[in-house]
């Protein structure tokens, strides 16, 4: 999460969980800094075979929609090899990252069930299907999950010491 945060960002506010958003879109250009800490699991939360989750946690981060049968059994398939939610969680990433494709060219569809289509039928598809999916499979095995959206910071600018943020980082 974010340690500290600095710039011209008025509103800015933060949820339950620490993250942050602006109320209003922006509707010019926002220069700010985020300073943040890796929030990687120590080794007791990668081998624990049961995360004791707080029931504020479990309340929200394990709500689904009416899924297909076949979710669930693709996510037991994937998930058989794993005996901690840390493996579990990894064998899903790996399983989404290897077996479909990531294109931003796909025609639009108006699909009612727009995770099975990107799994069982589409293949393809980008960073929020990718999430989604990824979300579903989890919480239907009881993992809490949430959607974080943002952008990935890739341009640096040598003479600013900054990266330049553009909508197709998102």
């Amino acid at each position: 999460g974010a340690s500290s945060i600095t710039g011209d960002l008025i509103g800015v506010q933060s949820d339950a969980m620490g993250a942050l958003f602006l109320p209003f879109p922006a509707s010019n250009r926002t220069e700010y800094t985020i300073r943040s800490r890796s929030a990687l699991l120590d080794s007791q939360e990668q081998s624990a075979t049961l995360l004791p989750y707080p029931e504020f946690i479990r309340q929200h981060y394990l709500q689904l929609p009416p899924l297909s049968q076949q979710v669930a059994e693709l996510t037991h398939n994937v998930v058989q090899d794993g005996h901690t939610p840390y493996e579990m969680v990894t064998l899903v990433r790996h399983h989404l990252l290897t077996t479909y494709r990531y294109s931003l060219d796909l025609e639009v569809t108006q699909s009612n069930k727009p995770v099975e289509d990107f799994l069982f039928i589409r293949k393809t598809g980008y960073c929020e299907h990718y999430a989604t999916a990824m979300i579903l499979m989890l919480r239907s095995i009881g993992i809490p999950s949430r959607l974080v959206t943002g952008f990935l910071a890739s341009e640096w600018n040598e003479f600013g010491n900054y990266y330049t943020v553009r909508q197709r980082d998102a």
